[in-house]
């Protein structure tokens, strides 16, 4: 505080207090490593993102190099019920906890066809379980397609979901590559973690 005209300015100290957003965010620096590795070996769309209600946001997002990439803004919420990276989500949920995030949402469609398909979202949600991942092309946006997957719960209970997304022909056409590199990738961060 400056006495001569009862004025206050900001320490260095204020710009350190959103250091650790980051940290809570992405589980830490491992997490962001994996995200540029994922990036750099597939040329493609990288997000992250986390379940907001009965939605998921992007808190990272990492656009593809090609000419046409998909383009996903941090901080875009979809519909947890009919993407990739919501059905990945789930599938780490109970059923218990499924059900009651389907009654939520039914009652708040305003019109029948926004309802919930019950028994084609549990196909989807125990393919993503047997598989690990789960996969969605065409849904919110035409030609586009994305595989995600559940990452380990970190230290600090946050769920979160890596995704690739781009042209569906794209996707498809590198499907098991890309799933393979993604696999890796987060083995790779959970070790990283044991050991940190």
């Amino acid at each position: 505080m400056d006495p001569n005209t009862v004025r206050y300015f900001p320490s260095l100290q204020v710009a350190k207090l959103g250091d650790w957003l980051p940290n809570v965010l992405l589980g830490g620096g491992n997490t962001l490593n994996m995200l540029n590795e994922l990036h750099d070996l597939t040329g493609e769309t990288v997000t992250l993102s986390m379940p907001n209600e009965l939605s998921m946001q992007f808190i990272t997002a990492i656009p593809g190099t090609f000419p046409i990439s998909l383009t996903i803004n941090e901080g875009l919420t979809v519909p947890i019920f009919a993407t990739a990276v919501g059905i990945a989500h789930l599938a780490t949920r109970s059923n218990q906890e499924i059900d009651k995030l389907v009654k939520r949402s039914n009652r708040q469609a305003a019109v029948s066809d926004q309802r919930v398909n019950t028994d084609e979202l549990s196909e989807e949600i125990e393919t993503a379980r047997a598989n690990g991942y789960a996969l969605a092309y065409d849904r919110i946006l035409t030609d586009t397609g994305a595989i995600a997957m559940a990452l380990p719960v970190n230290q600090l209970d946050r769920a979160l979901v890596v995704a690739i997304g781009g042209l569906s022909s794209r996707i498809k056409t590198h499907q098991t590559q890309i799933i393979q590199k993604m696999r890796k990738a987060i083995r790779q961060l959970g070790q990283n973690d044991r050991t940190a």
